[in-house]
């Protein structure tokens, strides 16, 4: 999505959504989102909207009524340590750098 149906999108969960409501999502960072628009990823150069601050992002978004926690995996240039499960070796990990920062986020409407 454009930035701007981003806002928009997260207006509209704002306005639609009921008490004790629930957001689950993953985010890049603009390091990220520009990282992968010169990607050889097709996928990745699709991506259009990235955020360095996601918190102030979602309480400007979705009002403050809802509480906002924000998790950060990795950091540029570094693999996140433990972060792999398993799934990567580690000269795979030293091929690959991470050049920004994916961050979940929960947010939970407490209006009744």
């Amino acid at each position: 999505l454009e930035p701007a149906d981003v806002n928009r999108l997260m207006r509209d969960i704002a306005k639609l959504s009921s008490g004790n409501s629930m957001i689950g999502a993953s985010v890049v960072n603009t390091d990220s989102l520009k990282s992968a628009q010169i990607s050889s990823s097709r996928l990745q150069n699709s991506w259009r909207w990235g955020v360095d601050d996601p918190k102030a992002f979602l309480s400007e978004n979705l009002g403050p009524q809802w509480s906002i926690n924000v998790v950060t995996m990795g950091q540029a240039g570094c693999y996140p340590q433990g972060a792999n499960y398993g799934v990567w070796t580690a000269e795979r990990v030293a091929e690959w750098r991470r050049k920004g920062r994916t961050m979940y986020i929960v947010a939970q409407n407490f209006n009744m």
